[in-house]
Formats: structure tokens, sequence, C-alpha cells
């Protein structure tokens, strides 16, 4: 490299911010990277749809299953560590009694709950239809009566015709169980193994790349576990806002029909809607106070907590524009459905990490780069010195 070259890297990077051109060049870079990719996941994948769609689905269950052992990961550890003296064993399975404790402790008390919701329902439209009967002179029962059984009968004949369909859907259900099986089994197999696991990946690279590799997989693990504890948070508040205002109200199991309704918060963008919907039917067809004491102020707050106190938790715990969101959520639901739509965002924050996880690396490197031109501009006047004293 001749000194001309030298003196023009040397003003650059002798500056303040080093390099500036070239890491708004890389910064440029990296998000036409990213745009291209959502445009590929968007629209180019539906061209290699069917060879990707045989491949995921041989591969699906250990794909979803390392991932639930990637997230139970780091509760394992600590029960490993804090009550199970080191055995791992012990850990996972104390940390499926625990999970399963807690679905009973949801599920089991809101039975009843749901069976009585359900007839208060039923009674509720009945006397909504011989309202409106009533009112405006209108054989209601008999038109719904007329097309309940012309559609009972018209999926009856249908099951005749086509006996394939029906042996379809129990081939569907029988799929989707052995699937569901396969999946748990991945995920006890890498949750038992996991620390192996990334050892031998990480065996599997060149020497000087597994330090690499322990830093990124370090940092994005601290990311995706970044992204649930805010998720786990916000889920929390909204459930304990929810709890007191339907105990206030004298609802039963306030506390865990609480929970339960903010469980689909997980689901982005239509989770909310669903968790107003569950909070219509348990409010609504009871009585007008209930409605207007519980459905109408947390509703309100559901449209409060999701534009302005939600986006600040997750603020502090990843930074994901809004934008991106959506657009990975459409591509989640566009490629693997409702699976997609709820690993939209963790795929979105993986992407996101290791684009800047990468910008991150190549500016080190041109820094190092730097380091090396100036040094050897200053070896070059030290010896220009040198020979003119001489």
């Amino acid at each position: 490299m001749n000194g001309g070259s030298i003196d023009m890297f040397g003003k650059i990077f002798n500056q303040k911010d080093l390099g500036p051109l070239l890491l708004i060049l890389i910064k440029v870079t990296i998000v036409l990277l990213g745009i291209g990719a959502v445009m590929l996941a968007l629209f180019g994948i539906q061209w290699l749809w069917p060879t990707v769609s045989f491949i995921l689905n041989g591969i699906s269950a250990f794909i979803i299953g390392f991932i639930i052992a990637f997230l139970a990961h780091p509760a394992v550890v600590f029960l490993q560590k804090r009550i199970c003296f080191n055995n791992r064993g012990a850990a996972i399975f104390l940390f499926i009694v625990l999970l399963v404790a807690s679905l009973v402790f949801l599920v089991l008390p809101l039975i009843p709950q749901i069976y009585e919701q359900i007839i208060m329902l039923k009674d509720a439209i009945f006397n909504l239809l011989s309202y409106l009967q009533e009112t405006f002179k209108i054989d209601l029962f008999g038109e719904l009566a007329t097309f309940w059984q012309k559609n009972v009968d018209s999926f009856v004949n249908y099951l005749k015709e086509s006996p394939n369909q029906a042996l379809s859907a129990v081939n569907s259900i029988a799929g989707w169980s052995i699937a569901a099986m396969m999946t748990i089994i991945a995920a006890l197999f890498f949750l038992f193994d996991f620390e192996n696991l990334l050892g031998r990946i990480s065996g599997t690279l060149p020497y000087r790349r597994r330090e690499s590799f322990t830093k990124y997989f370090t940092g994005l693990s601290k990311e995706i576990y970044a992204y649930f504890k805010a998720l786990v948070l916000s889920t929390v508040i909204s459930s304990i806002v929810f709890a007191i205002v339907l105990f206030a109200n004298g609802v039963q199991n306030a506390l865990p029909l609480a929970i339960v309704m903010n469980l689909f918060n997980f689901i982005p963008i239509i989770g909310s809607f669903i968790t107003t919907v569950l909070l219509g039917l348990v409010t609504v067809p009871v009585s007008l106070q209930l409605t207007l004491f519980a459905f109408l102020p947390l509703t309100i707050f559901m449209q409060i907590f999701i534009n302005a106190i939600a986006p600040r938790i997750y603020a502090r715990a990843i930074s994901v524009p809004n934008i991106l969101v959506i657009l990975a959520i459409l591509a989640g639901g566009n490629i693997l459905g409702f699976v997609g739509i709820l690993m939209a965002i963790p795929i979105l924050v993986i992407i996101l990490y290791t684009m800047r996880y990468i910008k991150v690396r190549m500016w080190r490197r041109v820094r190092k780069q730097a380091e090396v031109l100036r040094q050897r501009k200053h070896d070059i006047l030290v010896f220009e010195n040198d020979r003119t004293i001489l």
C-alpha cells in the first residue's frame, strides 16, 4: 500500500469515531440484507415451499424439541444448582412436576366454572332471542332450527358421500398425536444432554472459532431470555390487575381465571383480542353490573397496557422495531401457520442479534486493520527520521 493510501486511512481512523464511512457502509449492507431476508420469507420461499415443507415436516419435532429444551434449560439449571445437588435428572423431573402441578392448579378449578359460564351464556342467548322474537314478531327459533337441521344433514351427507374425508381427519389427529409425542421425547433428550450437545457442536468447529461460538451462543441466550422475561413480566402484571378486578366483583377463582386469560398474550397481536373475547364471555352473560365494573374497565386497561406499558417493558429488554415485528408475524404465519406466529418474534430476535453480532465483529476487524495501518505509518515515519539522521 502506498503512502497516499496510508495517509488517507490515517486521516479517517485518527478521528474520534473510527471509520465513519465504512461503518455507514456496514450498517446499510446489514439493513439491506435484513430487508432481503424478510422479503424472501414473505414471497420467495413460496417457490421452494414443497421441498422446504417436506424437510420441515421431517425435522420439525427435533427443531421444536430443541427450542423447548433451550427455553427450559435455565430453569433446570437453577433447580439443579439450588435444590437437586447438581443432579440433572432430578432437576428435570422436578421441573416437569412443577409444570404439571401449575397446569392442574390453573385448569381443574376452572372446569365447573366454565360449565356454569356455558349454561349462563346459553340462557343469555335464549333470552335475547326470545326478546327479539317478541319485539319484531319473527319466528327466530323456527328459522334457527331449520338452519341447524339443514347444516347437520348436509354435513352427514358429506361424510356419507366422502368417507375418505373422515378417514383423513382421523389420520391427521393420529399424525398430530405422534408428532407431539416425538416432540416431547426430543425435548427431553436435548434437555438431558443440553450442555454436552453444545460442547459437541463447538468441538466440530475450528479451534479459533470455538470461543467466538461460545460468546455468540451466550449472548443469544441472554437476548432470548430477556424477551421471555419481558413477556412473562407483562403477563404477570396484566394477570394481577385482572385478578384484582374480578375478585372485587365477586368472580370465583379470579386468580387462575386471570392467568389463563392472559396466557394468550404469548400470541403476538391476536393474543390480546382473544383475552378480551374470553373476558367478555366470562362477564357479559352474568350481569350488567359485572359488565360495567369488570369487562369495560379491563378492556380499557388492556388497550392502555398494550399501547403504553408493554412496549416500555419490551424496550428495556430488547430493541425490536414494531414494523419488523409485524413483518415477522406475517412471514411466520405465511410459512408455518399458527406455530410460525408463535415463533416469529423469537426468530426475529435471533436474526437481529446475529446481524448485530456480525456487525460488531466486522467493526472490530476494521479497527484492528486501522491499528495495523497506524502502526505501519508510525514505523515508516520512524524509519524515515532515522535515515535522515544517519
